[in-house]
């Protein structure tokens, strides 16, 4: 693992909390529990305070949710994350903070509302002179998901408010279903033979995404307005709360238990009670968010690039039940990271039934001493993933032992390893049984040889009738002719026999598009014609051999080792041969790599699985050279641009990217991917992003092409100083 203090941790945190936002807020899925999430999150506003000059404008601190997957629409105003804290302690200091910017600002004492913080999806309802004409969800914050059809079908949210309402006004608030509600649909689903829903948060979230409004209707959704946007004009409320009663008025549903008081210890006392009797509430709620009551204040309070200044939310603890621990397991994912989990006695937590909980890697299980035969305490701290918090002493069996890690993958027998002071064991085989087919996947993602034609469904039957068993495989599918002839027959024959057999017909339509998938996806038609569609697949697989050493690289799905990582490798040692045979000092003193990078990829490559699957590959057209420029070569000519570094980015009108990278370092220049406190310039074609606002918020120049075009023929730009 990078150190926590380096550039490199700080990156990786960047990337894992994306991950989670993203997943947690598209895909209605919780990668981490909501406990872990809070405290990396913590960690890396840590990081960013002790090291501004790394903020980067993709961290997850300058972000609020995670992009679109529907119609987008854009908010009139930003719809904001809020700041967390978890003690009293915390609190008090924010009160603080607020309160002196408040008095510096010269306003009057602070009034605060305290209310429940519901546990549901955020959504923006606009209304035009009273009526509803827009619905979103939150979205990235500013650009959200357009749900107005959905929303309509939701009871108790109001098409038309009064004659008294703003001629413009987003009203904020959560789609949540009411906890009996959920229970009662769960049971006629079950009860009709349907899949119940895990948890009311996510199936609230996949009601509102439903493309059919009727189906949303059918579900007993409902909303708390908690939060006003843009209001024109926007002086129509001068508190928070006079907002909410007149919301109330209008007919918006408002939440319940509520308190306004000027005094820090009421605010504390209610959020103590709501605490206490948070699962006796009809609905759930994971918090209680604390505001400044005047909008005036609020407005001059303002806000960082992701959340208000002016509230916070007090995230409550979560639940915790006793239940045994039968056994301990594990789990090797697609990295080949070793997860052990817990194998419970079923337990109800927060409305979800527990089986399985993380117990995160060996080292925080001899922390927390958890033994086979426990009775153990878990809690729901993610809506998916729970965790074991730790034993019951008193009632542990006498014969429990501490758990050891396997020495070997339980699932391919190879050695398991613990890089250095890494808290996880890995599976360094990438043909391990139970990560291939996440193997598979990232080998045919457009970051490594991109594959079209080499979907998940393709990959998950292939594993399944033994089409595929390693990577090297794929490259061998044009000898499977036979094999896929037969099961692709097989297919027919089935889909034939269904008409005599006994099936009610909804179940023999089903049976009938999976077998025409699994023949269509084996390459062959019903009259065991061979598809246009998989010979382009293999045209697809032919052209994926010819990929640049770097784009492999990626492709082997070695830990640590991503596109930039590739291309930096593969310019430094210009083949696969000499990145096999790099120590790791020598791969560490390259920039950008370092030490744990370094270790990664050597130690991968050291695998004895893994140099016989990349001899194999090898064997079978695998292309070994780069088209990286090589930073090593010296230039012809003169060298003006010696000791300076340039980051392309954006798209470029005369040339492209590499074109122009190349025709730099032929000036002496030094190319890098990344801005840092070394870059001398940033060149910015059309749609520069990300690496242009880090080199603004750096104070690093930011040359355009007619600069580029100037430095290349020799003359310099002002802004521009030279060593």
């Amino acid at each position: 693992m990078a150190d926590p203090s380096s550039q490199a941790y700080y990156q990786a945190l960047i990337t894992e909390l994306t991950a989670a936002r993203r997943a947690y807020d598209l895909a209605q899925t919780s990668p981490m529990p909501d406990a872990d999430y809070d405290a990396r999150f913590q960690e890396l506003l840590a990081i960013e305070d002790a090291h501004p000059e790394w903020v980067h404008p993709e961290s997850p601190s300058q972000q609020v949710g995670s992009p679109a997957a529907f119609a987008p629409v854009e908010h009139r105003q930003r719809m904001m994350s809020l700041d967390n804290v978890f003690s009293k302690g915390e609190l008090d200091a924010w009160f603080a903070r607020t309160e002196a910017a408040v008095g510096a600002l010269g306003g009057e004492p602070v009034e605060w509302v305290a209310e429940v913080k519901i546990d549901g999806v955020a959504i923006n309802l606009t209304y035009d002179h009273g009526q509803l004409v827009l619905a979103a969800t939150r979205g990235d914050g500013r650009i959200g998901e357009t749900v107005t059809a959905n929303v309509r079908a939701i009871a108790g949210i109001p098409a038309q408010l009064g004659d008294d309402a703003p001629d413009l006004l987003e009203v904020r608030g959560e789609v949540y279903y009411p906890l009996a509600a959920f229970t009662h649909m769960n049971a006629a689903r079950e009860q009709a033979g349907q899949a119940v829903f895990k948890n009311p948060r996510n199936a609230a979230s996949g009601a509102l995404r439903q493309k059919d409004a009727a189906i949303t209707q059918s579900r007993p959704l409902a909303v708390w307005i908690h939060g006003i946007g843009a209001c024109e004009p926007d002086d129509a409320f001068s508190t928070h709360q006079g907002f909410l009663d007149w919301a109330a008025g209008a007919g918006l549903p408002v939440a319940p238990y509520r308190i306004v008081t000027p005094h820090r210890d009421e605010v504390w006392a209610h959020i103590e009670a709501l605490t206490e009797q948070r699962h006796e509430l009809p609905f759930e709620i994971d918090g209680v968010v604390v505001k400044v009551n005047s909008r005036a204040q609020e407005a001059r309070l303002g806000a960082t690039a992701r959340a208000p200044r002016w509230a916070i939310a007090y995230k409550m603890p979560p639940p915790e039940r006793p239940t045994l621990l039968h056994r301990i397991a594990i789990n090797v994912g697609r990295t080949g990271r070793v997860t052990p989990y817990a194998v419970l006695e079923p337990v109800t937590v927060g409305g979800v039934e527990i089986r399985n909980a993380t117990l995160h890697n060996e080292i925080q299980i001899h922390e927390k001493d958890v033994r086979e035969g426990d009775t153990v305490l878990v809690r729901r701290a993610g809506d998916v993933i729970p965790e074991v918090v730790g034993p019951v002493l008193d009632r542990r069996p006498k014969d429990a032992t501490p758990f050891e890690m396997p020495s070997r993958c339980p699932f391919c027998g190879q050695p398991l390893i613990r890089p250095g002071e890494e808290a996880h064991h890995f599976c360094l085989n990438v043909d391990c049984p139970n990560r291939l087919a996440e193997s598979l996947a990232h080998l045919a993602g457009r970051t490594a040889l991109d594959i079209d034609g080499l979907g998940r469904a393709r990959i998950d039957l292939y594993l399944e009738v033994g089409l595929l068993t390693t990577l090297a495989d794929v490259f061998a599918l044009a000898d499977t002719t036979t094999t896929r002839h037969a099961l692709a027959n097989a297919r027919t024959e089935a889909i034939a026999a269904l008409a005599d057999t006994v099936l009610d017909d909804a179940e023999r339509q089903r049976r009938h598009r999976a077998l025409t998938a699994e023949r269509t996806l084996l390459g062959f038609n019903a009259k065991g014609e061979a598809l246009k569609s998989f010979t382009q697949l293999l045209t697809q697989i032919e052209r994926a051999l010819t990929q640049p050493v770097e784009r492999w690289l990626v492709a082997l799905n070695i830990r640590h080792l991503g596109p930039e990582v590739a291309k930096v490798l593969a310019a430094h040692y210009r083949t696969l041969g000499g990145i096999r045979q790099a120590s790791i000092d020598e791969m560490a003193s390259i920039h950008t790599i370092g030490p744990a990078v370094a270790t990664s990829i050597h130690d991968w490559f050291a695998t004895s699985h893994n140099a016989e699957l990349v001899d194999r590959l090898i064997a079978m057209g695998m292309r070994t050279t780069t088209d990286q420029p090589d930073p090593h070569a010296q230039p012809d000519g003169p060298t003006p641009l010696a000791n300076m570094t340039f980051v392309l980015t954006g798209t470029l009108e005369a040339m492209t990217r590499q074109e122009a990278g190349a025709a730099l370092a032929a000036l002496g220049a030094r190319i890098s991917s990344s801005v840092s406190g070394q870059t001398t310039a940033v060149i910015a074609g059309d749609k520069a992003g990300s690496k242009r606002t880090k080199a603004e918020a750096l104070g690093i120049p930011i040359l355009g092409e007619d600069d580029l075009a100037d430095l290349l023929a020799g003359n310099f730009p002002t802004n521009l100083s030279f060593p």
